[in-house]
């Protein structure tokens, strides 16, 4: 949540990795690019997201981002877990939009479904998502008609090192790959980006602690 970096609220809040809005800037300037080399049309774009605080607050910092380099067309919300988009699908078909830019969490593989009936999938339209879609899979089935229309989708992740290259990384993957998957969820299969994320997360987090107890700034009531 963006309201989580607001330093007057959240004064010894810190972050990992940059907050989920950061996206819409490279989402921004993807467009910008693609429309020097490509030309028009690349910056004449539909959003649809979810009413939840994930997909309205990327496409409020989205729109706020565009200024007025990226005309919207038009801005489509459904519920979260709702199956029946057609009103918003509609909307974005009549918009004469061609790239898509959809904010949601969950539930991509309903809507790129649904959306493909509208004839809102296939080589004239691109559809662009967060890193929650691309990042974690959201189908087992590499078959299925979700992960089929899915090919070409166009998604962004933060960077992470090749876990490989350093002792860390290889302790986490040797961990990851023997524990048993029906304890830990998961485990076992090649990990998601996030997972690394998370692993780093609470490695700077215990080597923060190490550090502030070897200082002795722990009095035994609370973290400074």
């Amino acid at each position: 949540s963006s309201r989580l970096s607001d330093k007057r609220v959240y004064p010894y809040y810190s972050r990992i990795s940059s907050p989920s809005f950061s996206q819409t800037f490279a989402f921004r300037d993807l467009l910008l690019y693609y429309e020097e080399v490509q030309g028009l049309g690349w910056t004449d774009v539909a959003i649809i997201s979810t009413t939840d605080e994930y997909g309205v607050n990327l496409a409020t910092n989205f729109i706020e981002t565009a200024e007025d380099d990226i005309d919207i067309l038009t801005y489509q919300q459904f519920l979260p877990g709702a199956s029946n988009i057609n009103i918003e699908l509609e909307e974005i078909k009549n918009s004469g939009a061609r790239v898509i830019l959809a904010f949601l969490f969950t539930g991509w593989e309903t809507l790129v479904v649904e959306a493909d009936k509208k004839g809102l999938v296939g080589e004239q339209y691109v559809w662009i998502v967060p890193d929650t879609i691309v990042g974690i899979p959201f189908t087992n089935d590499s078959n299925s008609d979700a992960a089929k229309l899915s090919r070409g989708l166009i998604g962004d992740f933060i960077f992470v090192p090749e876990p490989t290259t350093n002792p860390l990384g290889q302790a986490f993957l040797a961990q990851w790959y023997s524990v048993d998957p029906t304890e830990y969820y998961g485990a076992g299969i090649t990990p998601t980006p996030f997972a690394f994320l998370a692993y780093d997360t609470m490695t700077t987090t215990a080597l923060a602690i190490a550090d502030l107890d070897s200082r002795g700034m722990f009095d035994g009531r609370r973290i400074p």
